[in-house]
């Protein structure tokens, strides 16, 4: 602790450092902030998360992004907590957070909470952009932008997934550690 207190060090928490060898390049090194919580076994949410970085690669583009029909992942829970109002009870905040594996949390608002409910699947991510600028009232050159960086990142935690990626286990063991000092 004493170690600690002079290298002016608050806090060790989770991360992740990732690494990709591969026969086609390029290889990759990457660092990460953990989630707050990590609930069961990880590991098969860190071959996920490979997979995930894969197509996330793959779909550079906006225009491909747009092509894909997107799925909730099982493990996703959307939590609405409502508070006293004039009118009664409105809506306060939306909470997305993972309930296995990696239980990473985000606040959204009512325009993604509606995206994601619709991602099943069967609809391109285009025509769910095209419900999002139309509950707008804007441009899709205004929105798509901000829609794609909003959808990469909720794939790259786990939230949404692509087709062809599953809930399935690896059997991996993966060793994480915590301190929080």
């Amino acid at each position: 602790m004493k170690y600690y207190g002079e290298e002016g060090i608050d806090a060790i928490s989770t991360g992740f450092i990732t690494m990709r060898r591969s026969n086609h390049p390029p290889n990759w090194f990457r660092t990460d902030d953990g989630p707050e919580r990590m609930l069961g076994a990880c590991g098969e949410f860190v071959a996920r998360g490979f997979e995930l970085r894969d197509f996330l690669e793959s779909a550079k583009d906006d225009s491909q992004l747009l092509d894909v029909c997107l799925r909730v992942s099982a493990d996703l829970r959307l939590d609405r907590h409502f508070g006293p109002s004039n009118e009664g009870w409105s809506e306060t905040s939306t909470l997305l957070r993972l309930a296995r594996g990696f239980a990473y949390t985000g606040n959204i608002d009512p325009y993604v909470a509606k995206m994601v409910v619709a991602c099943n699947g069967q609809r391109p991510l285009r025509e769910l952009l095209a419900d999002m600028v139309a509950s707008l009232g804007r441009t899709t050159s205004e929105v798509t932008p901000h829609f794609c960086m909003v959808v990469r990142g909720l794939i790259e935690r786990g939230f949404l997934l692509p087709p062809g990626i599953e809930n399935q286990i690896y059997g991996l063991l993966i060793w994480v550690y915590s301190l929080e000092i």
